[in-house]
């Protein structure tokens, strides 16, 4: 028989889901203590947005642009494999 620690009927949580879970958590205490207004200017604009539509805007923006770059940067980043040497010719040999 199998023993599990979740209990019966129930499956223990993976790794990666206690993680995620975590790290949202976290992300969802961030949101809630930063809940002021924040004022910043853009050229002549004067902007005022609530933190809690800032952080979550700057950081897709910033997956986004990480992402946009990893997958559609400058191809000569990427390292081209060296093709093989063109075959020889046989050797003719005369006797």
């Amino acid at each position: 028989m199998k023993s599990s620690s979740a209990g019966p009927g129930r499956t223990a949580l993976k790794p990666k889901t206690v993680i995620l879970l975590a790290a949202l958590l976290l992300f969802v205490i961030l949101l809630i203590q930063n809940r002021g207004s924040v004022q910043f200017n853009f050229f002549f604009w004067k902007i005022s947005v609530s933190q809690v539509i800032l952080a979550p805007g700057v950081f897709f923006l910033g997956f986004a642009a990480g992402y946009w770059r990893a997958h559609f940067g400058r191809r000569r980043d990427r390292v081209r494999p060296v093709p093989p040497p063109p075959p020889t010719p046989p050797q003719i040999v005369n006797r």
